[in-house]
């Protein structure tokens, strides 16, 4: 018998009874427009599914037409996908799961020239207008969902489909008195009608029995939004046209507010969802960020006809549910949302598949191969991401392994990053991995330094890899090396004592945690965290907003970001990896940002900066200064193996350093390495 018997209940939803009360929500994979990884995306899916897995999934895949895509180059649903898909929906039905696809146009959203709207509106982020529909249009793009979603059911296999109606959606460009601004039939007290139009003309088409979904926003947190009474109003509407199932978003802008990353707190969203689920008869789903497993549960056992709506746990670890069944929380992987561990793209690699810091296996799953007639002793030095990755992928191949680490404890640049307000759980994760290793024979070495000599010796027949990772890049400004300047090592590693006036050097993500370490003394709770970003309970507060701007009464100390870049184009590269909201969170909380300015020159008291705009220079009084910028090699040992001739592989940060995200690519690269070396 389970230990959670209510995550576990079955559920009727509409027409179909759920097996459990859990979802995997829609998440981008990356594999989805890349034919030669057509079965790693059914895989990836088909890994998550078992006699306990989700109850459901939820697939994304692209826009229901061209001016609805995200960008010009992202997919569509178009024939190619359906018949595609067929596979995917088939194995999962078969294995009593029930499988939907979201239904998007991104609407505002969209960055590109073709984005069309209910209203011609700006978007301030992406610098993209949309085009007004004209009414003679607005049937079209009514049917376009009703076509979408008649193919869905009928060729490619699906349960049935999810609208997606909230946020910048062109559904939601309607439903939102902010994004509205028509004045006839489809504007002010009728500004629903077009979503309703749409679920009516859905279950026209494909019947009364798929399963039909929709997607709005619980909280539009503006202060003109719609009211806690009109979502409820619009969730009755939607109930009496066909909808069987409600998940949630929160806010119109997600990029300036932290909806599900390290910032917030897990289960932060849950209350409000079931004030709005006491209201209403349908089922809801409660959204990421997960809370823990025993606050599921609660949740669950008071509100019998709500649904988890999981992401990162599922990613993190395939079989949470079979473990969640047969043993407890403790045997789960832990998820880690939002600290750079799960991402599809980034500046410097284009498009790869979804990664994870968790685990070498999110979209490839483990599969053992025939090793090559070579020597299947392996040495990894340097215990960070990649070399964790490689060390866990080459123990479950029967490789025997030895992971060697300078420090007494395993993580590298994750290590420093679990110090950060907010990202804990990264120490959580590498106690867990590190247990994992130990369990599959891993030998692990900690607190030796690895020269070039010692590894010859102690292992002569070993293949080396190398994974000594990343170390700050000094910059060659005339006073670097004053005893007032520290790295972000320093900082974090060594808790060098730090004055109260401080300016950090760095545009990258690391530059951001070090603001947050130094601003932050602890980890905010839900009430703190929703009183600082002025979200209140929207029964009382209209849209959520209330109303106020959060300021710091008492500030710890002084701190200034030093940037090269204009503000636009510093919001800019963050808005593409997602990390606007962190910027935010800095700033709300008294870090002052000085644009287009380099450090001219460092004294023991001071700093001089020059202005890059009009050449002028300021001088500002400086305890500390934080170099927290470029990265390089960590690559002595590298040399040293060179010199002497030995064959080595280098991998994760040591071959590719990452500046601008964690060690997911790193801990996919340890397990490539590992397939292209042995097998």
């Amino acid at each position: 018998m389970t230990k959670y018997p209510a995550i576990f209940s079955p559920l009727k939803v509409g027409a179909h009874t759920l097996k459990n009360r859990f979802i995997f929500n829609g998440v981008t994979t990356g594999l989805e427009t890349l034919s030669e990884f057509e079965n790693e995306w059914v895989n990836f899916y088909q890994s998550r599914c078992s006699d306990h897995g989700p109850g459901l999934f939820n697939v994304p895949h692209g826009a229901i037409c061209f001016s609805g895509k995200l960008h010009l180059d992202s997919p569509s649903l178009d024939t190619s996908f359906y018949h595609k898909s067929f596979r995917l929906t088939s194995f999962l039905r078969s294995r009593g799961s029930e499988v939907i696809v979201q239904l998007m146009h991104h609407g505002l959203g969209a960055e590109h020239l073709a984005a069309v709207a209910s209203s011609r509106l700006f978007h301030t982020e992406t610098r993209y207008r949309t085009h007004k529909i004209e009414n003679i249009f607005i049937e079209k793009y009514i049917k376009l969902y009703a076509q979408q979603a008649y193919r869905a059911v009928n060729k490619g296999g699906f349960t049935g489909v999810e609208i997606c109606g909230a946020r910048l959606s062109l559904p939601n460009t309607f439903s939102c008195p902010v994004l509205n601004k028509r004045t006839d039939q489809w504007g002010g007290e009728n500004r629903f009608k077009f979503s309703t139009s749409i679920v009516r003309r859905v279950r026209d088409y494909i019947g009364p029995t798929p399963l039909l979904s929709y997607r709005l926003s619980l909280m539009d947190l503006v202060p003109t939004g719609n009211s806690w009474e009109d979502v409820i109003d619009f969730a009755k509407k939607l109930e009496f046209e066909g909808v069987d199932l409600l998940s949630f978003d929160i806010g119109l802008l997600n990029d300036t507010l932290p909806m599900d990353t390290d910032l917030t707190p897990p289960g932060v969203w849950y209350p409000f969802i079931e004030a709005f689920s006491k209201e209403i008869s349908l089922p809801v789903t409660l959204l990421p960020p997960e809370g823990s497993v025993s606050q599921m549960e609660e949740y669950l056992e008071r509100d019998q006809k709500s649904l988890l709506e999981l992401k990162h746990s599922l990613i993190s670890d395939p079989e949470w549910g079979e473990k969640l069944f047969y043993k407890t929380e403790k045997d789960i992987i832990p998820s880690v949302s939002g600290s750079g561990n799960c991402i599809t793209s980034t500046p410097a690699h284009e498009k790869i598949p979804l990664c994870c810091i968790s685990s070498p296996y999110v979209t490839i799953p483990f599969e053992r191969k025939t090793l090559k007639s070579v020597k299947n002793k392996l040495l990894i030095i340097g215990g960070g991401p990649a070399g964790i990755g490689a060390a866990e992928h080459a123990a479950r191949s029967g490789i025997e392994t030895t992971l060697v680490e300078e420090r007494p404890v395993l993580g590298g640049m994750l290590r420093l990053a679990s110090m950060i307000p907010g990202k804990e759980k990264l120490k959580e994760l590498l106690e867990k991995k590190e247990e994992q290793l130990l369990q599959l024979g891993v030998e692990i070495v900690k607190g030796v330094r690895a020269s070039a000599s010692w590894i010859q010796a102690n292992y002569p027949k070993h293949t080396i890899f190398l994974a000594t990772g990343c170390q700050p890049m000094i910059p060659d400004i005339p006073g670097v090396d004053s005893l007032n300047v520290m790295t972000f090592e320093d900082l974090l590693l060594r808790q060098t004592p730090i004055g109260h006036r401080v300016a950090i050097i760095g545009e990258s993500r690391i530059a951001l945690d070090t603001a947050r370490y130094l601003v932050m003394d602890k980890t905010l709770n839900s009430e703190e965290w929703l009183q600082a970003w002025g979200i209140g309970n929207p029964q009382e507060h209209r849209s959520g907003c209330l109303g106020v701007i959060p300021y710091i009464d008492t500030l710890p100390r002084s701190t200034y970001l030093i940037l090269e870049k204009k503000l636009y184009q510093y919001k800019e590269t963050l808005h593409s990896i997602e990390l606007l909201p962190e910027l935010q969170w800095i700033r709300m909380n008294g870090v002052q940002i000085v644009t287009e300015s380099s450090i001219e020159m460092i004294d023991p008291a001071s700093v001089r900066i020059r202005n890059l705009e009009d050449d002028t220079t300021t001088h500002y009084r400086i305890d500390h200064i934080v170099i927290a910028d470029e990265l390089e090699p960590r690559d002595e040992l590298f040399r040293a193996l060179e010199e002497l001739g030995v064959n080595f592989e280098a991998i994760g940060s040591l071959k590719d350093p990452q500046k601008l995200f964690g060690g997911a690519i790193n801990v996919q690269n340890g397990r490539s390495a590992v397939d292209s070396t042995f097998f």
